[in-house]
């Protein structure tokens, strides 16, 4: 069993081991985020995830329920709204994986879907994804510098229609007591997630923080995850 809480617009990675609890530090004019994680066997992990704001109207909810195969992998999704969201990856070669996902939202009463594919390299992934009719060309770049230690991306998100794109640059640091991970973006947005691990196998401080210059806006969050 994982349960998570994070506070003041911190953003974390989904937990690591089966039972974690985070915990934050609370002011009631701040957001609140939740979330819990629970395994059915050993391929199927379910996830409850829950926002409070200070203003209600924006409280959000969503359950994620996720198989994982030998050769493939299925993920449901619910949240507010409600919107329904499913994907499905499939294994063709051992380096070759294709599939596609759909979102529905029924309070508008309709749908997009998207078709992808992923392929792996010696010490190299790249993913390439077309979505919202072909409104939407990603494509993905990652290098393993270091196995399991340093990891570079490079993304980029094009309109064939308008030819508008979008990229991003990206580094994942493991070391042996902490993870750090940052992109900055072509709009000089810069975010930043630094996991330290106080106590080994059990205390974790996390610490978020995003900084947009053209907007001049700055976010920080903070949390402890502790592993029962």
């Amino acid at each position: 069993f994982c349960r998570e809480i994070a506070h003041n617009g911190a953003s974390f990675s989904p937990c690591d081991s089966i039972a974690p609890t985070l915990l934050p530090f609370l002011q009631p004019s701040l957001p609140l985020f939740d979330r819990v994680h629970f395994g059915l066997g050993d391929k199927t992990l379910v996830k409850m995830i829950a926002s409070l704001q200070p203003n209600s109207t924006k409280d959000t909810f969503q359950m994620d329920a996720e198989h994982h195969g030998t050769d493939h992998s299925l993920t449901f999704r619910m949240s507010k709204g409600p919107q329904v969201y499913a994907s499905y990856l499939q294994s063709i070669t051992p380096s070759l994986a294709l599939g596609g996902d759909t979102l529905f939202d029924f309070s508008e009463g309709g749908g997009v879907f998207s078709l992808g594919g992923k392929y792996t390299g010696g010490d190299w992934t790249g993913v390439a994804m077309l979505a919202q009719y072909g409104q939407i060309c990603l494509v993905q770049y990652i290098k393993h510098v270091s196995p399991g230690r340093m990891a570079l991306v490079a993304d980029l998100v094009v309109n064939p229609l308008t030819l508008d794109s979008q990229t991003a640059l990206g580094a994942e640091v493991n070391m042996k007591q902490s993870r750090f991970v940052t992109t900055v973006d072509n709009g000089g947005k810069i975010s930043a997630l630094l996991e330290s691990r106080v106590v080994p196998n059990a205390v974790t401080l996390l610490l978020s923080g995003e900084v947009d210059h053209a907007k001049d806006e700055y976010k920080f969050g903070y949390g402890f995850q502790l592993n029962l």
